[in-house]
């Protein structure tokens, strides 16, 4: 917490602010900077401060703040060195606006080391320079699918001469290692096949250099891969809870249509099917056929309204919904709004260029 109203000056550099949390806050901002700026001037560069893009005191961070994951030698033994992996090394300033660092780091070990070089975020210096791994990977991003996930990434720099991306996953949150590696890749996307439906998965990922060396891993990322059609189930011993696959199918054609995107099928296994409320509404180019199609009374729609559609009359998309091999049966008259007769089955609002 920074804050002040009396004239004066703060500075703060080669400072390294993570893990903090402030009390009665439900986030994770690391700092907060309350002041008069007409009385006290607050300058703040050459920190790491986690997650400070999204402080509500962003604005203070100079141009060479940074958030990176630390990377020390070991925490749980109270080893807060930085490792030589660390983005921290060599990130500092030796002075800033005419104000000198120390020359000294907590454990009285010179700063900078070497001499030549710039001094590191943090309480303790590092005996390089700069670290010779590669950076973290930035902007991982998962994409669900059916049994799978499709991880991508922003490349690293040409600097870091990344030859190769190790992909680490596992079912909760960790630390990578041999045990949760689970492939690598030269490019920037990699799909993960062969994953359990409804089971939360985590991944990171880490560059690794021409020198066989591997940065800091990715932040984490989960996802939780779900099937997604295109072709999708609907059975009497189904349940709208369901994925919507053959061997887990839904139970009611509203869900399936909710469910499937353009350019979709749902099939729907033999049976007689009570219809529900006002009927389905069929706004998609979507496909919705008996099992056995040619076998016309093996799946039977009893009691309606069944279906719907309202299209834009103004729009020139055109909506085809195909129904193949089904018995529409025991339709009820249904009265709209304005209280006009609509169709006992089938009904057709502003029908634009919707097919039926």
């Amino acid at each position: 917490m920074v804050q002040g109203w009396q004239v004066g000056y703060i500075y703060s550099y080669n400072n390294l602010i993570w893990g903090n949390d402030i009390v009665g806050e439900d986030n994770n901002q690391q700092i907060r900077v309350e002041i008069d700026e007409q009385r006290l001037i607050y300058t703040s560069d050459y920190n790491n401060i986690q997650n400070f893009e999204n402080s509500d005191s962003y604005q203070y961070a100079g141009d060479n703040t940074i958030s990176f994951e630390p990377s020390m030698v070991d925490t749980l033994e109270g080893d807060y060195s930085l490792d030589n992996k660390s983005l921290l090394i060599g990130a500092g300033t030796k002075s800033l606006e005419g104000f000198s660092a120390p020359t000294k780091d907590i454990l009285g070990n010179n700063r900078p080391n070497p001499s030549n070089s710039n001094p590191d975020i943090g309480a303790y210096e590092n005996s390089l320079a700069v670290s010779p791994y590669p950076k973290p990977v930035q902007k991982l991003v998962a994409t669900g699918g059916n049994n799978s996930v499709t991880l991508s990434w922003s490349a690293n720099s040409s600097s870091d001469n990344v030859v190769k991306y190790n992909i680490y996953q596992h079912t909760a949150p960790f630390s990578p290692s041999s045990s949760y590696l689970i492939g690598n890749t030269s490019n920037t996307t990699f799909t993960i096949s062969g994953l359990d439906n409804g089971t939360r998965y985590y991944f990171r990922v880490a560059a690794v250099n021409a020198s066989n060396l591997e940065g800091t891993a990715s932040n984490t990322i989960n996802l939780t891969p779900a099937f997604s059609g295109p072709i999708w189930w609907v059975a009497l011993n189904g349940n709208d809870n369901n994925e919507g696959s053959e061997s887990n199918s839904l139970g009611s054609i509203a869900k399936a249509v909710e469910k499937a995107a353009s350019g979709d099928t749902i099939i729907v296994k033999p049976g007689t099917y009570d219809m529900q409320g006002s009927g389905v509404a069929l706004n998609k180019n979507i496909i919705i056929t008996s099992q056995y199609p040619t076998t016309w009374d093996s799946v039977i729609l009893n009691n309606g309204p069944h279906f719907w559609i309202s299209g834009d009359p103004n729009s020139m998309n055109r909506e085809n919904t195909q129904l193949i091999g089904m018995t529409l049966q025991n339709g009820n008259l249904n009265k709209n709004g304005a209280g006009d007769p609509a169709g006992g089955s089938v009904s057709v609002y502003n029908g634009g260029n919707s097919h039926f």
